[in-house]
């Protein structure tokens, strides 16, 4: 409950700054000839999503070539690079080879979990389905926000392990100068 309850406003805050920070346009007005034009910063959403395409649609690729040389490459190289779109979506400026990069970083050492989230992901889809098609439509975002929640929780465990950090010294251990 607590990361449902933080992961909430992160990602109001993420869909705010992404897709209104620049005004939007009516077609409506452009066809009057009002002083609204479309601009070069409309492309920007067109360009972060299409990264976010982009990044989705190698993801899948190697999974797939993956899965053709056995299931098991497929499923280590989907773990692996499966927070790749989130990244993208956290990191709009970041191209895909870094989010990949970034993906292959998070995730080391943590395939296990990862994988075990993904499995977790797939049965309660599957359950969804089950119940007639109409737990399909709590079963995805509830799968979405796990996997925003895991790759929220990842990037915290990797910028705490690139950070120089010195452990505070113990209060038991006093200078006895």
């Amino acid at each position: 409950i607590n990361s449902f309850n933080s992961l909430v406003p992160h990602l109001q805050q993420s869909v705010n700054t992404r897709f209104n920070e620049y005004p939007s346009v009516n077609l409506t007005d452009v066809l009057d000839g009002s002083n609204n034009v479309i601009s070069f910063p409309h492309l920007q959403h067109f360009i972060f999503l299409s990264q976010v395409c982009r990044s989705m649609l190698i993801v899948g690729f190697v999974s797939v070539i993956g899965f053709f040389l056995c299931v098991i490459p497929g499923i280590f190289f989907y773990s692996r690079l499966a927070f790749a779109d989130w990244y993208i979506l956290d990191h709009p400026e970041a191209g895909i080879g870094e989010a990949l990069s970034a993906s292959w970083k998070m995730t080391k050492g943590n395939f296990w979990s990862v994988l075990g989230l993904m499995l977790a992901e797939i049965g309660i889809i599957i359950l969804g389905y089950i119940c007639c098609c109409i737990g399909v439509l709590f079963a995805i975002p509830f799968a979405y926000f796990a996997e925003s929640s895991a790759y929220m929780m990842l990037q915290e465990n990797l910028a705490y392990e690139n950070l120089d950090y010195a452990a505070p010294a113990n209060e038991y251990q006093k200078d006895e100068h």
